[in-house]
């Protein structure tokens, strides 16, 4: 399985954010659409500005 390291920004809260998953697309409407009261979902809306693949698990 192939992990992407991808660097997130918020404009409203002038704000990067730094995360990693294996379905990067997936994980940026997560941060955008969930309904929770995490770090993400209180400074949104979040645009993807880099990606870069890990490597293989």
């Amino acid at each position: 399985m192939t992990y992407y390291l991808d660097i997130l920004y918020s404009k409203v809260a002038n704000l990067y954010y730094v995360g990693y998953s294996s379905d990067y697309v997936r994980r940026l409407e997560e941060h955008n659409n969930l309904a929770v009261s995490t770090f993400t979902p209180k400074h949104r809306l979040w645009h993807l500005k880099a990606v870069f693949s890990c490597g293989h698990v």
